[in-house]
């Protein structure tokens, strides 16, 4: 395959596994501890014995006929060396064999870890590396281009939404709530989280993929260093380059109330000085936009991070930091002297959100503070029996979800499958006993039917049944829940 030519370059194969490594829990790596072929060829190691044992056969039959002149030592040397040459060459040669099938099943994990081809890249990046290939090849697989027609067919299927820009080629595609509610997060989905392309499918905006609570255990925690950060409590405003435009959006929206405060603000900066080719992400604190943290009249704009567009690489914190804070920018708070996960749980200032805390290999989850989480809960006007009244007139919750925030879909959820439950339950108890009594009854007349089903609990439904008339509103009245306030179970 001509990739790790270890044989070629002279390159002493890598020591075979011993234990599992960290990471073992990636798909590729897992496949190959358990399918035992991450360890490399050992035929390389054992070609080289050989020549070891040639040179000790030679220096000792140097040793044993002294007298013996060079001519003749190379001679029986070259004898020597023609069975010793046989022995090596078939060792290396099926040195290369176990090699190129290992290096395919490699390369066919990846394939189908990622479902992108970026293996030649990859590979000339890794510089013979194995265990950096994994990582290489994931940031290779997210550099790619968006498939824009997938990201338009799953706009369709309701798990996206997009947003053309009024004037520009391009599109802003963000995660629906069916997704939240139904958590079907994939590359797609959690890419978009305000991505930005064009109509060739050329990536223009990349900012953070969604991630999660940490209470919400979405995703292993890494055993890596971390980075702690403050977290705002505001909306994520998105600033990009196209061509000279500059562009401002929220995490969805080219024209939102949102996205039109964040530019304002940007707009007393210098904002010239942003590079193209970066996606700079901002908090939005504004008290026309507030969510529960009360920063008074505060209008700022605060940098969250920035990355380069096309490779998905973060521009380091420090860089960010020294580059644009004597520019004006302000830079979010990193805390130096927090190192601890159960203790940032511990925290509950009750004038902040929380943290965000950010691994070494990138991946981020947020912690937020108890205090913040019940003033959410509070502030959110949604019932059981909001989630009842729309169920009973089989309308969707989209106006329900937009009202909540994501970490409590787990709430809304739970309520929805325990009334549908109750539903169920009623409905089929119901039939089944008018079934009994149409048995009992057989043709009997619609008096004699009427006294019989007098007698039953749910009479009314039971007429409906029999009357071949829909019993959904009378089942619904019988599961409409005591009201409680939003969460209360949480509390």
């Amino acid at each position: 395959m001509g990739i790790f030519n270890w044989w070629k370059r002279g390159v002493k194969v890598s020591t075979p596994l011993t234990k599992i490594p960290k990471g073992s829990g990636h798909p590729l790596v897992w496949h190959q501890i358990h399918h035992g072929d991450f360890r490399p060829s050992p035929y390389w190691e054992m070609s080289n014995d050989e020549i070891k044992l040639f040179d000790r056969e030679v220096e000792a039959y140097i040793k044993e006929k002294p007298y013996i002149g060079k001519d003749s030592i190379d001679e029986w040397s070259r004898s020597r060396w023609k069975t010793y040459h046989k022995r090596i060459e078939k060792l290396r040669e099926s040195h290369i064999e176990y090699e190129q099938k290992r290096i395919s099943l490699l390369k066919k994990g990846l394939l189908e870890a990622f479902d992108y081809d970026v293996w030649e890249e990859s590979i000339s990046q890794c510089e013979g590396d194995e265990m950096d290939l994994y990582e290489i090849y994931k940031l290779n697989s997210e550099k790619k281009e968006m498939n824009k027609e997938k990201l338009d067919k799953m706009v369709e299927e309701g798990w996206l939404i997009s947003q053309v820009h009024p004037s520009l080629d391009l599109t802003i595609y963000n995660y629906s709530q069916k997704t939240q509610y139904e958590k079907m997060w994939n590359e797609e989905t959690l890419s978009c989280r305000g991505l930005v392309l064009d109509s060739a499918g050329n990536v223009v905006a990349r900012p953070f993929k969604k991630f999660f609570n940490l209470s919400e255990g979405e995703g292993e925690i890494p055993d890596l260093p971390f980075e702690v950060f403050e977290k705002m409590d505001g909306s994520l405003g998105i600033f990009f380059w196209y061509g000279e435009n500059p562009i401002f959006a929220s995490r969805g929206s080219f024209t939102s109330d949102q996205s039109q405060m964040g530019w304002e603000m940007l707009k007393d900066l210098n904002y010239g000085i942003l590079e193209e080719g970066i996606t700079y992400l901002f908090e939005i604190i504004d008290p026309r936009n507030r969510i529960v943290v009360d920063y008074g009249l505060d209008e700022r704009l605060v940098l969250l991070g920035a990355i380069e567009t096309r490779t998905g690489r973060e521009i380091p914190y420090s860089e960010a930091k020294e580059e644009l804070r004597e520019f004006g920018f302000e830079i979010v708070k990193k805390w130096t002297n927090k190192k601890s996960i159960s203790s940032l749980i511990k925290e509950n200032d009750p004038i902040r959100e929380g943290y965000v805390l950010r691994f070494s290999n990138g991946f981020r989850v947020k912690v937020k503070f108890e205090e913040y989480c019940r003033l959410h809960k509070i502030i959110t006007n949604v019932s059981n029996v909001d989630i009842w009244e729309k169920l009973k007139d089989d309308l969707p919750l989209d106006e329900i979800l937009d009202k909540v925030p994501d970490e409590f879909y787990g709430w809304v959820k739970k309520t929805e499958n325990d009334l549908r439950e109750k539903y169920q339950d009623i409905l089929e108890e119901s039939e089944e006993k008018i079934y009994s009594i149409k048995k009992k009854l057989g043709d009997s007349e619609r008096k004699v039917y009427a006294e019989e089903i007098k007698k039953e609990i749910n009479s009314g439904i039971l007429f409906n049944l029999l009357d071949g008339r829909n019993p959904d509103q009378s089942i619904w009245k019988l599961v409409r829940p005591k009201w409680s306030k939003p969460f209360k179970e949480d509390n």
